[in-house]
C-alpha cells in the first residue's frame, strides 16, 4: 500500500486518477485525493466503494455534477447524502443529477415525487 500513497502523489494528474480508482487504495489516501485539484481525481474517489462516508458525503457538495452523480451512485451514500444533494441546488438541479436522484433506491417517495414534477420524462 505504500506504493499507492506515494502515487498518490505525483505529479500527473492521470496517475492520481488511477490510485483514486483502485480497490486497494487506503482509506487516508482516498480522503487526501478527495481534495485533489484534478476533478478527474475527485471523481475516481467518489466512484470507489471504499471511499468512506465522510468523504463521500464531503464530495456532494463538488462544483462538478460528474462528482455529484457518482456520489449518488457510490455504494457509502446514504439519504442523508442524498438530501444535501438535493438542497444544494433543488432550485437549478441538472437533469443528470436528477435522473441519478431519482434511480437511487435510498430516495424517499417524496423526493422522488418532486423530482417528477421538475423532469417528468425521467418516470419514463
Amino acid at each position: 500500500m505504500l506504493f499507492l500513497e506515494e502515487l498518490a502523489k505525483d505529479d500527473y494528474w492521470r496517475i492520481r486518477e488511477n490510485v483514486a480508482r483502485n480497490p486497494n487504495t487506503n482509506i487516508k489516501v482516498l480522503d487526501t485525493l478527495s481534495t485533489d485539484k484534478n476533478g478527474n481525481v475527485r471523481w475516481r474517489v467518489a466512484q470507489n466503494p471504499n471511499t468512506p462516508i465522510q468523504v463521500v458525503q464531503a464530495l456532494a457538495t463538488d462544483k462538478y455534477t460528474i462528482i455529484q452523480r457518482s456520489v449518488i451512485k457510490n455504494p457509502n451514500t446514504s439519504i442523508t447524502i442524498l438530501l444535501l444533494i438535493w438542497e444544494i441546488e433543488k432550485t437549478d438541479q441538472p437533469e443528470d443529477v436528477l435522473e441519478a436522484l431519482f434511480a437511487n433506491p435510498l430516495t424517499p417517495a417524496w423526493l422522488k415525487a418532486c423530482i417528477e414534477t421538475i423532469l417528468p420524462e425521467v418516470i419514463s
